[in-house]
């Protein structure tokens, strides 16, 4: 019987097309990969439950079961004609699925309010309306440091996801350009309508506003 079920085995594996076989090798490469990633976000989110009362709450255990997430943020400067220049921000979490290998990709608009950057803001005698994006600067302001922006942030953007954010990356516009050229060299839009766009400032370069047709 055992011999008859690693023949079937091995005649299984050997009626894999080409396309087949190199799917699945890519698809054993990523697991290895994966694995520990896998072991720290479980590290991690252990160590959050025990540490911080509110995370159980903020994040749901069973939406969570088998994702990794990472949230991905960027600010620029953001320049218009007759007005003051202002930080444009915006972020990008990405959530893979370890179980079905699909990703999730969720952005959350600057116009959505932050109630945790607000109660926290309260907490430091500083009580406003903040979006969500202003999370990790009113944590930096008010916190005193980079890790407590950052410690903000993530829960901010888990009591609005219910997702555990296990990894966070801060970049600026000027990061996404460089990662753009050096790995597609650009990115060619297709402009369907003429459409003005506002100067932009990357990384102390100002590029002036342009017309595309």
């Amino acid at each position: 019987a055992l011999a008859g079920a690693a023949v079937g085995r091995l005649t299984a594996a050997s009626a894999q097309t080409p396309e087949q076989a190199e799917k699945t090798q890519a698809t054993t490469i990523l697991d290895e990969l994966i694995k520990p990633m896998k072991a720290e976000v479980q590290r991690r989110r252990t160590e959050r439950a025990g540490s911080d009362p509110e995370y159980s709450h903020r994040v749901d255990k069973k939406l969570n079961e088998d994702r990794i997430n990472i949230l991905l943020f960027v600010s620029g400067a953001f320049l218009r004609h007759g007005h003051e220049p202002t930080t444009n921000r915006a972020n990008q979490i990405i959530s893979y699925n370890t179980k079905t290998k699909t990703v999730d990709l969720i952005s959350i608009t600057g116009d959505v309010r932050g109630p945790r950057a607000e109660e926290y803001a309260r907490g430091k005698g500083s009580p406003k309306v903040l979006g969500i994006n202003n999370a990790l600067e009113t944590g930096i302001n008010l916190g005193g440091s980079e890790e407590e922006g950052m410690k903000l942030m993530r829960e901010t953007f888990e009591e609005a996801t219910s997702l555990s954010i296990d990894f966070q990356g801060v970049g600026t516009s000027g990061v996404v350009k460089d990662f753009i050229d050096s790995v597609f060299g650009g990115i060619d839009v297709e402009v369907h309508y003429d459409f003005n766009t506002y100067k932009v400032e990357v990384d102390g370069v100002e590029y002036p506003d342009y017309l595309f047709k």
